[in-house]
């Protein structure tokens, strides 16, 4: 999967590269509590940002959208 993040500073692009290489969950936490603390606000954000970015590339390939149009349902009818 390729993700694209528009807007990050020179930091946070590195940061993202560091946080992309990690392998689980466990490892993001451990090198976010591993950085100095004034870097670990900019960590948790580039991871945010990359958070939202997977699930907007997970959205846009769906054809379908079953459980969003159930919600819709409820307030259309």
């Amino acid at each position: 999967m390729e993700i694209q993040v528009e807007g990050l500073s020179a930091l946070q692009r590195e940061l993202a590269d560091q946080i992309w290489a990690c392998d689980s969950q466990e490892d993001v936490d451990n090198f976010i509590g591993a950085l100095p603390k004034r870097l670990r606000g900019q960590a948790r954000f580039v991871k945010e940002m990359m958070t939202i970015a997977v699930w907007d590339s997970v959205v846009k390939e769906q054809q379908e959208y079953p459980e969003a149009m159930a919600v819709l349902d409820k307030f259309m009818n």
